[in-house]
């Protein structure tokens, strides 16, 4: 099956879309990882969200954070490949719609 990019602003998130990126978020960083941080930090609200899905399934997620948000230079985080989207193939940044050489050009109106 074909992966689909999404590629949204906060603000063109559907209520089920950012429910289900903060479930996925809660899923592997929290209950996987273990991980007990404070996941929500106001960047999402400045942030690009991108991620991909296989069918229905959302298999890879990121948000990519303009510069100047928490980093001098544009940054890349909450980077998660779901167990459906782990092996037999790895997601990369790349793949999920990452392009170092044109990292500005994300925030430009799509």
């Amino acid at each position: 099956m074909a992966l689909v990019l999404h590629k949204k602003r906060f603000t063109e998130l559907t209520t089920d879309e950012l429910y289900e990126l903060l479930r996925i978020r809660n899923d592997v960083f929290v209950v996987e990882q273990n991980c007990v941080y404070q996941d929500l930090d106001y960047d999402d609200q400045k942030a690009i969200h991108l991620w991909l899905t296989e069918g229905e399934k959302v298999v890879a997620i990121c948000r990519v954070c303009p510069a100047g948000t928490h980093m001098a230079e544009v940054s890349i985080g909450r980077v998660i490949t779901t167990e459906r989207g782990r092996f037999p193939s790895i997601i990369s940044p790349l793949h999920i719609g990452w392009n170092p050489t044109h990292q500005n050009d994300i925030f430009k109106h799509q």
